[in-house]
């Protein structure tokens, strides 16, 4: 993973007429070389409205190291949390842009 400012973003959606109080997070996770986690990786969430697209976006800066592990790769991780059983939720076009 080549060191620098990132973002990453990803689409959430609940269909109208939803009375969800859950919400999505996407994390950025860091990994060694082993492809352990590193702790520290950035994320951010979000709860969503229903019938509209909610655009979850992350800055991260991704340096080369963090203490003495290595930074080798990202895992674009999104966490659904606090939803019903029946209810639905959609997740769509996660990516990570190189920014510099």
């Amino acid at each position: 993973m080549t060191p620098g400012r990132y973002g990453a973003v990803a689409f959430a959606y609940t269909p109208p007429g939803s009375q969800t109080k859950g919400t999505v997070e996407l994390a950025v996770t860091f990994r060694d070389a082993k492809g352990q986690n590193i702790p520290g990786s950035p994320s951010t969430m979000a709860t969503l409205k229903p019938g509209e697209w909610t655009v979850l976006a992350v800055p991260a800066q991704i340096p080369a190291k963090v203490g003495n592990r290595e930074v080798k790769s990202v895992l674009l991780v999104p966490i659904v949390n606090g939803f019903a059983e029946g209810e639905e939720v959609y997740l769509d076009d996660v990516a990570l842009y190189r920014l510099d």
